[in-house]
């Protein structure tokens, strides 16, 4: 708990009774705490794959991640609803003998919804 909340005031329920069915009238509550916070973004992915619905974004997250990521592919819009984290692990010829690796984390965003 960061701050408390103030105590809620009375609503149209608290002031119904049998000679006023439909009270148009409340109280206020108290005040809250008022605190300021210095707050981090932490990153999703490093990569995010952003798209219109059905253009194969989950297809291709399950693609570079070898099947690892946990995605559904269907034939229809807006499969995906919440984003989806996979890792994909590359390995590439630096130079002649050495091999570096390369790890990242991928993200499969809900498709785009024009005008919206």
């Amino acid at each position: 708990l960061l701050a408390r909340g103030g105590v809620g005031g009375y609503g149209n329920p608290h002031f119904l009774g049998p000679d006023n069915r439909s009270p148009k009238f409340t109280t206020r509550g108290t005040e809250g705490e008022r605190i300021s916070l210095s707050l981090e973004l932490k990153l999703l992915a490093d990569v995010g794959l952003v798209g219109m619905p059905n253009a194969g974004k989950s297809m291709l997250l399950k693609a570079i991640t070898g099947g690892r990521a946990r995605t559904e592919v269907a034939g229809y819009a807006f499969t995906t609803l919440n984003p989806i984290v996979g890792v994909t692990d590359w390995r590439y010829k630096q130079s002649d003998a050495t091999f570096e690796d390369l790890r990242f984390t991928v993200a499969d965003n809900p498709g785009l919804i024009s005008q919206a």
